[in-house]
């Protein structure tokens, strides 16, 4: 692109040299015009009658035979004396044209005493109509025009080559990513198998062991301990086996606020345990037209983030919103800390989190998840604190699909 540039600039360049040269050559021109003529009046009016060039009757001929000469590119002629005033003219000014100023110096005389006599200076103004330099002006336009063509076609390629490189970068990007994704896929699914079965029977033992001592015991606390990090776990290949092989989609319409209302409810056990209250704000039906688990899994995820990311006893918003375009949008808020300086882009990557025991693939899967329905889901600070994720959906099956 730098390059086009340059080449632009320098096309631009050329064509303004060219387009100065060629009203310089113009005016040339016209001057040279202009001083032949003046020296064909000259001539004509040396020596002629008893006053010489003082009497206007000396002028007025010879004018008019220099316009007649000329033809039409020559609108008018007229001589001016040393004060400015105007002795003689023939034609008539026009909008437009040139006009041509040429000295005229009368021969010296001897004066008194064989010394010099002063020097009478006239003037010959002459009119050129813009037709007599037509083909220079019009060469000049062309030239410029041409340079113009040039440099847009230039830029149109220019831009046309970098869409493509763009569009090309991008499918070679896509296509990168698929095959990650096939190996984590791979990956995934055997770590799913490998895991799962032994941490299902440790977690399992370790309850069965809880059962049979005394809650007092002292082992009470390392075997919850235990429990927890083995649910973490679960939870981590499962969210690695959503992202790595996403699940088939079955789309139908639904209400919105039915599917935010099942997802309170199922996150029912972390609201109690910290206190927060999710209150969901909707005046309208807002029905979609999408998957329906894989949308509430965005919204556990969403929610998630902001239930753990809000002080105790604080309050999450969920507003539900029709758009004008026929979608749905669902804002979520919280009054946490915010993003506290993070690229909110960098957080949808896999495996980017802000939490310090996160999985960083809640945010990417629920990404997928919103994008492969031709919505779009974007994370910003509030300016009163905290942060909002905003997930937009198309109402329409047709859209969904």
């Amino acid at each position: 692109m730098a390059g086009v540039v340059i080449v632009c600039l320098a096309i631009a360049a050329s064509a303004a040299y060219s387009y100065v040269t060629l009203l310089q050559l113009r005016t040339d021109f016209l001057e040279s015009r202009a001083l032949d003529l003046v020296s064909v009046i000259d001539s004509q009016t040396r020596g002629r009658g008893r006053g010489g060039r003082s009497d206007p009757s000396v002028w007025q001929p010879a004018l008019e035979a220099a316009l007649a000469s000329q033809g039409e590119a020559i609108t008018f002629i007229e001589v001016v004396n040393p004060v400015g005033e105007v002795v003689a003219s023939v034609g008539e000014q026009q909008p437009d044209q040139y006009v041509i100023d040429r000295q005229m110096t009368a021969p010296r005389q001897a004066g008194r005493g064989g010394g010099q006599g002063a020097t009478s200076e006239r003037h010959i103004r002459v009119g050129f109509s813009p037709s007599s330099v037509a083909f220079i002006t019009r060469t000049a336009n062309v030239q410029v025009a041409v340079a113009a063509v040039a440099i847009l076609t230039l830029l149109v390629v220019a831009g046309f080559f970098l869409r493509t490189l763009r569009g090309y970068l991008s499918l070679r990007e896509k296509e990168q990513q698929a095959q990650h994704l096939a190996a984590l896929g791979a990956m995934a699914a055997t770590l799913a198998h490998e895991i799962r079965n032994p941490l299902g029977a440790m977690k399992g033992l370790t309850q069965v062991a809880q059962e049979q001592l005394p809650e007092s015991h002292e082992s009470q606390a390392h075997m919850d301990t235990v429990v927890a990090e083995a649910e973490r776990l679960e939870r981590l290949v499962t969210d690695l086996l959503q992202f790595a092989r996403p699940q088939e989609t079955e789309i139908a319409e639904f209400r919105m606020l039915t599917a935010v209302e099942q997802a309170r409810e199922m996150l029912g056990p972390d609201l109690e345990a910290k206190g927060v209250e999710v209150r969901i704000e909707t005046a309208e039906p807002c029905r979609i037209c999408s998957d329906h688990d894989g949308v509430r899994q965005v919204l556990l995820n969403v929610l998630l983030n902001a239930i753990e990311a809000s002080p105790e006893e604080g309050v999450v918003n969920v507003r539900l919103k029709q758009g004008t375009a026929g979608g749905v949008s669902v804002l979520v808020e919280d009054t946490g800390p915010g993003l506290e300086g993070k690229d909110p882009e960098e957080l949808f990557k896999p495996f980017v989190t802000g939490k310090v025991r996160g999985s960083g693939l809640g945010l990417a899967v629920s990404r997928r998840i919103i994008e492969r329905h031709g919505g779009s889901v974007s994370l910003l600070d509030r300016p009163e604190g905290g942060a909002s994720c905003t997930i937009t959906l198309p109402s329409s099956c047709a859209e969904a699909s």
